[in-house]
């Protein structure tokens, strides 16, 4: 299979599988509404890998419906993650300054058939096995370079930034496990994004209090955000030194090798 049908296959496997997701969101709203946003992270992550074969405002329109589909699911997920949280903290959800919208979905099925319709059109047949993996080692450097910064400025906005870094090379390292390997890898970089996930849901949690009327226990509630943030920052930048203690050059030379080997297969 060429890098291109591979690729391909893949997009368009996850395009159908989130309308799966929409059509179960009435029955289960919770559990498709994580899952449909989950399968535009992975679509996000994906399309990186075509960029080479795509001109550059195809890709930003792909890249915006997608995101447009994200962000219109976003205030539900946030209110489910923001109940989940404020009951672990013992916090009444009338507290906390959270707005939710039923999304329109008639709008969100319009833009996913758009999504297949645009998947099952790439033209990806001039897409190499070689661009594909210089294109996930630009994307383990971007992930590698987050994480520097975030060690230099752990602000909310740049351990945000690392974590999306992350989940895309998490995605990307999961389609291409087949030539990588490294399970274990796989997990703790799928961990690290979990850890991070965390960071940015309690961010959020922070600001939904600091935006509701004050209440007396607001400095104790304070305290234990404080306390759990550090506690979560802490254990993702322990666990980063794990994901990223593997220079890039020995990641190219086993992807180069890996690949190459398929690519010689197919010649045989």
């Amino acid at each position: 299979m060429t890098a291109g049908k591979w690729l391909q296959h893949l997009l368009v496997q996850i395009s159908h599988q989130a309308q799966e997701d929409l059509a179960a969101i009435s029955a289960r709203p919770k559990l498709a509404t994580h899952a449909l946003r989950r399968r535009m992270k992975k679509i996000q992550a994906l399309i990186l890998l075509a960029a080479p074969c795509m001109e550059e405002e195809g890709l930003a329109n792909v890249r915006a419906g997608i995101r447009g589909i994200k962000d219109a699911l976003t205030a539900n997920r946030d209110a489910d993650v923001l109940a989940d949280l404020g009951r672990e903290l013992g916090v009444n959800g009338q507290r906390m300054a959270i707005r939710v919208e039923r999304p329109d979905l008639s709008m969100l099925d319009a833009f996913v058939c758009e999504l297949v319709s645009t998947m099952q059109h790439l033209n990806l047949r001039k897409l190499t096995w070689k661009q594909v993996s210089d294109c996930y080692l630009k994307t383990c450097r971007r992930a590698r370079k987050a994480w520097k910064k975030s060690r230099r400025h752990p602000t909310a906005k740049t351990l945000h930034t690392w974590r999306k870094r992350v989940k895309d090379q998490y995605h990307q390292s999961l389609a291409l496990h087949h030539w990588l390997g490294q399970t274990g890898r796989l997990r703790r970089i799928h961990r690290l994004g979990s850890l991070l996930g965390d960071c940015h849901d309690l961010d959020i949690f922070a600001l939904s209090i600091d935006l509701a009327p004050p209440r007396g226990d607001d400095n104790e509630l304070h305290r234990k955000m404080n306390h759990r943030r550090k506690k979560l920052k802490r254990r993702a930048f322990d666990r980063a030194k794990k994901v990223f203690d593997r220079p890039i050059s020995k990641v190219k030379r086993r992807l180069s090798t890996r690949l190459g080997e398929e690519l010689m297969d197919k010649v045989a």
